[in-house]
């Protein structure tokens, strides 16, 4: 099963994908959205996971503190332009947590793109992407025209939680 402490650090590849450092809570901590701003850059983000469950016919988004495989989870964030002119043509790149799988139409808002894990800069679309054996998708990109100051961009995409076989699983240390 994924554990919270797991979860916040897959989080935290997003903030390194943009030069952005953070820090997770500890793994007994409730689950709470991990916020993270690079040293003198108009950008915050904060990163979120929720578990994505159906109950009583209607979808609910819970803690995802612990997820099965088969489990689907959405994975948003939320970048905060705070700086004090307009951002033109940013890049909004969410990371594909390993040993999961994107769902494919899942990602808001429509436009995304992405990249395999064995070829992480070259982006294009999903359906485009060619897939090789043992390859998946890696991460997805968003482009936004403008991001004005004190206006906030959005982002989310939906993963499934992978079997994990123990070949796959890394060595204890």
């Amino acid at each position: 099963m994924f554990k919270k402490s797991l979860i916040a650090a897959l989080l935290m590849t997003i903030g390194g994908l943009h030069g952005i450092s953070a820090t997770a809570a500890p793994a007994t901590a409730p689950a709470a959205p991990l916020t993270a701003a690079a040293p003198d850059s108009p950008l915050t983000v904060v990163l979120s996971v929720k578990k994505i469950i159906i109950k009583d016919k209607k979808e609910q988004r819970v803690d995802a503190g612990d997820a099965a495989p088969g489990d689907v989870l959405e994975y948003r964030a939320e970048y905060k332009n705070v700086g004090a002119t307009t951002l033109n043509k940013a890049s909004i790149t969410l990371p594909v947590p390993m040993h999961t799988t994107f769902i494919e139409g899942s990602s808001l808002p429509a436009g995304v793109t992405a990249s395999n894990r064995n070829a992480i800069t070259v982006f294009m679309s999903p359906a485009l992407l060619p897939q090789a054996p043992g390859d998946a998708i890696g991460a997805l990109r968003w482009n936004v025209v403008k991001l004005m100051p004190r206006k906030t961009a959005a982002v989310s995409a939906r993963v499934r939680v992978d079997e994990v076989t123990l070949a796959a699983q890394p060595a204890a240390a």
